[in-house]
């Protein structure tokens, strides 16, 4: 059977463990979305950013002057959020750049000097055994140190993570299905494991930020495979039966197409 994707990826699993209507909505009818979530659209901006600073280390070997940070944040922000629905938010427009522009200043003077960046935003992809398509990954960075290449992936969020005061972040089932799809990918092409690291932002106290060496088992990477496994399994089925109320995304401001789905209010009419 023909999938109705090209390509798998970590994405489309965990909007099918948020919501099977989601994954159809968004990778099936690849509907047009009615909402833009702010808390997506915020951590666009600060990879945006942190990718033009990443970049411009590739060309010149020296990242961004440090004014130059809030201007492209901000150019980030106008394009990102054009369709944010602000009534549905908890913070304004103006609360939510100064946000975003903590977060990249996080990033910039936090994390970023650090990396030493080879790849930005690169892509990867592999035949994995048992997959009728191709898994496909996209990481923010491939950077180098003294012990060889490791992969990073920068995350925001609108608190500090559990764990963070300690030195100890605990990152969660969809960072760890992310790294581990990147081990998985270089598993099918032959290549050597490389360490994979989580770089956390967030706006708390004018923007703070924590890298953090993530530890990928081969028990994460079976599971990892079992859900895409299991993802094939949905798009072969039609993605029937469907699922009640998504975990967190299943009102407005959050789903794409609260207002289309029929599981999202009463009023609305099935795309």
């Amino acid at each position: 059977m023909t999938l109705p994707v090209a390509h798998l990826s970590h994405s489309q699993v965990g909007t099918m463990r948020d919501c099977l209507r989601l994954l159809e909505y968004r990778y099936v009818k690849k509907a047009p979305r009615k909402v833009q979530p702010l808390v997506m659209a915020l951590g666009r901006v600060v990879h945006a950013t942190a990718a033009a600073d990443y970049r411009n280390h590739v060309e010149h070997q020296l990242y961004l002057p440090d004014e130059a940070i809030p201007d492209l944040t901000t150019k980030a922000f106008a394009e990102e959020t054009r369709e944010v629905q602000w009534n549905h938010e908890e913070v304004g427009p103006g609360a939510a750049l100064d946000a975003a522009r903590d977060m990249a200043r996080a990033h910039h003077s936090g994390i970023a000097p650090l990396v030493r960046p080879l790849l930005v935003e690169h892509r990867m992809s592999a035949e994995v055994r048992g997959l009728p398509v191709r898994i496909l990954g996209i990481a923010d960075v491939i950077a180098t140190t003294a012990e060889g290449r490791h992969i990073r992936d920068t995350k925001t969020s609108k608190k500090a993570p559990a764990g963070s005061s300690k030195g100890n972040i605990v990152p969660d089932d969809r960072n760890l299905s992310q790294l581990a799809t990147y081990r998985i990918i270089a598993a099918a092409n032959g290549e050597p494991a490389v360490e994979s690291w989580l770089d956390f932002v967030w706006p708390t106290k004018g923007g703070q930020s924590e890298p953090f060496r993530a530890s990928i088992t081969a028990n994460d990477v079976r599971l990892v495979l079992e859900d895409y496994a299991a993802l094939v399994a949905c798009y072969e089925s039609g993605l029937a039966p469907r699922t009640g109320r998504g975990t967190w995304i299943c009102k407005p401001g959050k789903c794409d197409y609260y207002e289309d789905c029929i599981l999202g209010t009463s009023r609305a009419t099935n795309l």
